[in-house]
């Protein structure tokens, strides 16, 4: 299966930024060897030039990939959402509250009580 443009992108990238590298140690050694001769700097120097652009070049193709860029978008469509709620009717005062919930707390308290009554029966065909 051959690679992805992406990972393909990367490897050339890769390669590139590591010739770079490589060419630069090899022009330092070879002026201290040489003595500083300058024809062969320069032609060390081009070629260590050329990988860098080349791993550059493929670094700006690889960046929409790696980290996608964020872009504002305006949206110009008005919609207006309308919401209904059901709430209770309104209570005139504390003890009208206190019954009402008094009520609910006592039929809580009954529904668990017939809950705990129940005898659970195992299925004899799940054996």
């Amino acid at each position: 299966m051959p690679d992805s443009a992406v990972a393909t992108l990367r490897g050339e990238m890769l390669f590139f930024r590591d010739k770079a590298e490589h060419l630069c140690q090899e022009v330092i050694a070879e002026l201290k060897k040489q003595g500083g001769r300058a024809d062969l700097a320069a032609v060390m120097y081009k070629h260590m030039a050329e990988a860098k652009k080349m791993a550059i070049d493929c670094a700006s193709k690889l960046a929409p990939y790696e980290s996608p860029r964020l872009e504002a978008i305006e949206v110009k469509q008005k919609t207006v959402t309308k919401f209904v709620i059901e709430s209770p009717t309104a209570i005139k005062d504390q003890s009208q509250w206190l019954t009402n919930t008094q009520r609910e707390l006592k039929l809580i308290k009954k529904m668990k009580r017939d809950a705990q009554d129940i005898e659970v029966i195992p299925d004899a065909s799940n054996s």
